[in-house]
């Protein structure tokens, strides 16, 4: 049974994605969208069209405010799973952050983002 560090808190944001594999150029990769479940500063649960592998290594970029800068990180793909139904999405991805940067950090600790100029 695997145990979470820390408390996890529903926050549903849209998210973009993309598997980050060998051969793919992150520059030139197709990025995917998804919505968070819940986040903490451990990991997320993104809901998605599609199931990935667990071990899949996946970069973020969280959605919340246009004209902000975009936080973003790097997570493990642990677990994926249907979703109900009635949801709208096919699969729950469980992942692990393995990166993060530091406006995401901030962002999880509870600290407001800066905005862009112009």
């Amino acid at each position: 049974m695997q145990r979470r560090l820390y408390d996890r808190f529903a926050v549903c944001v849209p998210i973009d994605y993309v598997v980050l594999s060998d051969g793919i150029r992150f520059e030139t990769a197709k990025f995917r969208r998804g919505e968070t479940k819940d986040v903490s500063i451990g990991g997320l649960c993104i809901a998605t069209v599609e199931s990935l592998k667990p071990g899949s290594i996946v970069n973020v970029r969280i959605s919340l405010i246009s004209g902000t800068e975009v936080p973003s990180g790097v997570a493990r793909v642990l677990r994926s799973v249907p979703c109900e139904p009635s949801c709208h999405w096919s699969w729950m991805l469980g992942c692990r952050f393995e990166a993060v940067d530091s406006l995401l950090s901030g962002f999880l600790a509870g600290e407001e983002l800066p905005t862009i100029a112009g």
